[in-house]
């Protein structure tokens, strides 16, 4: 279905290869403001979606890749662009990446497809996740913020791993873990 938040949605996937190739010839000045558009994008796609009513199966799982090409471009630009600090905190990167290929690989072996839960968890280790990129690639590094969206990572894709453990069937739009538990609990 073609509408507004679709579209702002395919947007993130089609600009993906774009931001690679800025990366590639190294120009942080137009890689900043497109990954800023990004993450723009999927601040207000999933708002209008609801406020029109134009939530769809085909809009959440767009979300979905869109939010994971987005995500992928940050974080390559992020290695690429501020290395020095990427090298210096490679454990816990590497534990939050670690965790989100776990429960991708997971999903897809599990389900044939990437998840859609779109936990609160994870809208909002996304915010603070873009919010890192974005201050970072505009000002510099946050490390403060540096350590919150890491953990919040760290504690979004537990969540997802765990609610992927306790779902048999794929489900979009689910609220937490502790809502999941409830139904499983009834339905035993």
């Amino acid at each position: 279905m073609i509408n507004v938040p679709n579209l702002l949605s395919v947007y993130r996937i089609v600009i993906f290869p774009v931001l690679i190739i800025i990366i590639i010839v190294d120009n942080k000045d137009v890689f900043k403001w497109l990954i800023g558009l990004s993450f723009f994008t999927d601040l207000i796609d999933g708002y209008i979606a609801r406020k029109l009513k134009m939530e769809t199966k085909e809009g959440s799982k767009l979300d979905s890749i869109g939010d994971m090409f987005t995500l992928f471009a940050a974080a390559i630009g992020f290695i690429i662009f501020e290395n020095h600090f990427f090298k210096e905190n490679i454990f816990p990167i590497s534990i939050a990446i670690g965790l989100y290929f776990f429960q991708l690989i997971a999903c897809l072996i599990k389900y044939n497809k990437i998840s859609s839960f779109h936990t609160y968890s994870a809208k909002v280790a996304f915010v603070f996740t873009g919010s890192f990129f974005i201050l970072t690639f505009f000002i510099g590094i946050v490390e403060w913020l540096f350590w919150l969206a890491i953990i919040l990572a760290i504690v979004e894709c537990l969540e997802e791993i765990i609610i992927l453990f306790l779902l048999p069937k794929p489900k979009q739009n689910v609220k937490s873990v502790f809502h999941v538990w409830k139904n499983f609990k009834k339905q035993r």
